[in-house]
């Protein structure tokens, strides 16, 4: 009896084994990691393999486009009606900084958009001590962190700036010559050399600011926090794949386990529609 139990045991294994599938994508770093740790649930409980690479939205689209890749997760806005978009989570861009003491500075897009081009080069400027006139703001140098792959973070925030800021001369795109400052790769590289700079600033998602300051934005009257419902920069992610593919069913599964298994609140991310 009980070698019929340990053979039916093991053809039900390789059965299983044998409708396993595996799954590859690419994309947006903003919630890399947790797309990671979900990519690992879901062979724990499926048996089924996802391998999720975050290398940005602009190389996981050309890995989709490549047929290199079943699916990517992006957001950078833009059209192909040969791919499938499934909205996923949205994010909020944090203006991060890491002033000793310093943890209620308040920023404009013009101030933003200043600081990126160079145009302020010291963190006591009048222009920042104008509008933040309770701080004892350091006169020191501000360092720049920005990003040097295709990112879809620095494809909103320029967008943002293009349309919110009078000072704002670089193209809005997920590639940029920001002509100054220092090049990382990817929101949680980004974050950390933030976290180990005094006097820096950078734009990174608020997925990945634990221990880093956010600015608060003055934008149309009012002003918030990354935090706030009516914080207005805001990255939108989604998945992509072939209308074609031939795994379009296993990668809708997928679609379907992460929004069944994470609530994207406790990580300062919230699904969209």
């Amino acid at each position: 009896m009980l070698q019929k139990i340990v053979k039916f045991s093991f053809i039900f294994l390789c059965i299983n084994l044998l409708n396993a599938y595996e799954l590859k994508g690419y994309g947006a770093t903003f919630a890399g990691d947790k797309v990671v740790e979900l990519s690992n649930l879901y062979k724990l409980k499926t048996k089924n393999k996802i391998s999720y690479f975050p290398i940005g939205s602009s190389g996981g689209i050309k890995q989709v486009l490549l047929n290199k890749a079943d699916f990517a997760i992006v957001d950078i806005a833009f059209k192909d009606d040969s791919l499938e978009f499934i909205p996923f989570i949205k994010s909020p861009i944090s203006i991060s900084y890491n002033l000793p003491n310093i943890s209620n500075l308040v920023l404009t897009p013009n101030l933003i958009s200043k600081i990126f081009i160079g145009k302020i080069k010291f963190w006591n400027d009048k222009e920042i001590a104008l509008l933040n006139p309770n701080l004892n703001l350091p006169n020191e140098k501000i360092i720049f962190f920005h990003r040097y792959d295709g990112s879809g973070t620095t494809f909103t925030i320029s967008s943002f700036l293009k349309n919110n800021s009078d000072f704002w001369n670089l193209e809005n795109s997920e590639f940029i010559n920001f002509k100054l400052g220092i090049g990382k790769r990817g929101n949680k590289d980004l974050a950390l050399f933030i976290k180990q700079t005094p006097y820096s600033i950078g734009y990174t998602s608020y997925y990945y600011t634990q221990n880093l300051n956010s600015a608060y934005l003055q934008y149309k009257g009012t002003i918030s926090h990354p935090k706030d419902d009516n914080y207005p920069l805001q990255n939108y992610s989604y998945f992509i794949y072939k209308k074609n593919s031939s795994k379009k069913e296993n990668i809708e599964k997928f679609i379907k386990f992460t929004k069944q298994n994470y609530n994207p609140k406790d990580d300062k991310l919230s699904y969209f529609d």
